[in-house]
């Protein structure tokens, strides 16, 4: 693949060869973010700018026109992919400068720095949620993980002998290198093997985990070739329509002939595709009301409608949770590295930044400028007069 010269390379160009080239290091998650950020960046200004001609002036107008971006945090989040972009250009040579460099987001309300959760905002949570939420809730906070890496857990990366998850694909594994530990308590252990040992079956009288589409497709052609109308006959019980069937059948290599009007049609699966192997989707450790695996959206409208019916906070989120183990953590007097390792950061300068709230530190500050004042006082009540008083200092005069 050829580049043109820095000075000829347009925005269309940059963006492609970022996306396709580096950041396919991000995880999935991220990746959808930075893309879908990247994407705006290029539409708004045009694929075909070249890239030395941009000014930081025009990149603060474009933060400014999305005035649907609201919160700071989106706003931020937009500035720092597009700055990844250009940052990732000129490592690259593909252009002199970075017009997102120290620009400041200054408009609209300043960003709130997150809380850690109290114990009686959990309690409401936990009495407030179904079974399968309450696990998840438990979870976290005990573990301090990220909700996304909770979400995506399967029982592959439980140890459950040795009480430890490892995870190789997290936010930091880019810059860390390695993969992310999460140390299980007895009690998560405990309540691990059960859910393990005990699945749920069923859901308002109904089966829960349902196979997916191509793997029931196939177990039925494998038995030959069947028409239409039995086809559809067959995977009614199995609550699939008989409009999911196209990316089915091209999955696992089946064919459909039309035998005419009035005849239907009829479906086969060819020799060479009964050999085929069909990925089963990963069995996740926590699951939502239907047996499939949570995404961010379900997850957080269920925390929502369990907030507004208890009447809690309206910034209590998931991600408290974390904060909490975090609080909870140094509070209790562990060194801020391994608070940093429990975490999964790559540096202790976020962990101290973000996670460490004075706030909620007060009981430890206090009792550190106490004893920083009375070692004032018991160095002056000691009988010895401090050096440096008014009555051994001599005249100015001589």
């Amino acid at each position: 693949m050829t580049f043109p010269t820095p000075d000829k390379i347009t925005l269309h160009e940059l963006s492609k060869a970022y996306l396709d080239m580096d950041a396919k290091k991000l995880s999935p998650d991220a990746f959808v973010n930075v893309s879908r950020d990247v994407e705006v960046f290029v539409r708004d200004l045009g694929a075909g700018r070249l890239v030395n001609s941009i000014r930081r002036i025009e990149v603060a107008l474009w933060l400014q026109s999305h005035s649907e971006w609201r919160s700071s945090h989106k706003r931020k989040g937009a500035i720092a992919s597009v700055k990844r972009m250009f940052s990732w250009g000129m490592e690259m040579e593909l252009c002199e400068k970075n017009p997102c460099w120290r620009l400041r987001v200054a408009w609209g309300e300043p960003a709130k720095q997150r809380r850690p959760i109290t114990e009686a905002e959990l309690r409401g949570l936990m009495r407030n949620s179904p079974v399968h939420l309450r696990q998840l809730l438990l979870f976290l906070a005990l573990t301090g993980c990220r909700p996304s890496e909770a979400r995506s857990l399967t029982w592959a990366h439980v140890d459950l002998d040795n009480g430890v998850i490892k995870l190789t694909r997290h936010k930091t594994a880019a810059r860390t290198g390695r993969p992310r530990r999460l140390f299980l308590p007895p009690l998560l252990v405990r309540l691990l093997r059960w859910m393990k040992a005990n699945p749920r079956r069923t859901w308002h009288g109904r089966k829960m985990t349902l196979s997916t589409t191509s793997t029931v497709l196939r177990d039925i052609l494998l038995k030959g070739p069947i028409t239409a109308k039995e086809l559809r006959a067959k995977l009614k019980p199995h609550g699939i329509s008989y409009r999911m069937l196209g990316r089915a059948k091209k999955t696992i290599g089946a064919n459909f002939r039309w035998l005419g009007q009035g005849k239907g049609g009829v479906y086969w699966l060819p020799e060479e595709a009964r050999g085929r192997h069909v990925e089963k989707p990963p069995d996740h450790v926590f699951r939502n009301e239907r047996g499939g695996p949570w995404n961010r959206h379900t997850l957080c409208r269920s925390i929502l409608r369990i907030r507004r019916r208890v009447g809690l906070p309206d910034d209590l989120t998931l991600y408290l949770c974390r904060h909490g183990f975090a609080t909870r953590a140094l509070k209790r007097g562990v060194p801020l590295k391994l608070v940093s390792e429990l975490l999964g950061h790559a540096r202790t300068a976020i962990t101290e930044s973000v996670y460490l709230h004075t706030e909620f530190l007060g009981d430890e500050l206090q009792q550190a400028a106490q004893q920083t004042t009375e070692g004032f006082f018991a160095s002056n009540q000691s009988g010895k007069r401090p050096t440096g008083t008014t009555s051994e200092r001599k005249p100015i005069n001589g």
